[in-house]
């Protein structure tokens, strides 16, 4: 089982990042800087407690989760 419950500040200076997996952790909430990374294309962040996704990945149109 995977225990993150926050997202680390310094992942924004991850700006090649293309994938992102996150899936199956206790994860709260998305934090905006995920916006600020131009080349992100996947986001799982499926099967976390989300309260509720931040605007940049809610607005965004494939946000189901994967």
């Amino acid at each position: 089982e995977n225990r993150l419950s926050l997202l680390p500040d310094g992942l924004s200076a991850f700006t090649g990042l293309t994938e992102l997996n996150v899936a199956i952790n206790r994860l709260e909430f998305l934090p905006p800087l995920l916006g600020n990374m131009p080349l992100l294309e996947v986001l799982n962040y499926a099967n976390n407690p989300l309260l509720s996704p931040p605007q940049p990945v809610a607005a965004a149109p494939e946000a189901p989760g994967w």
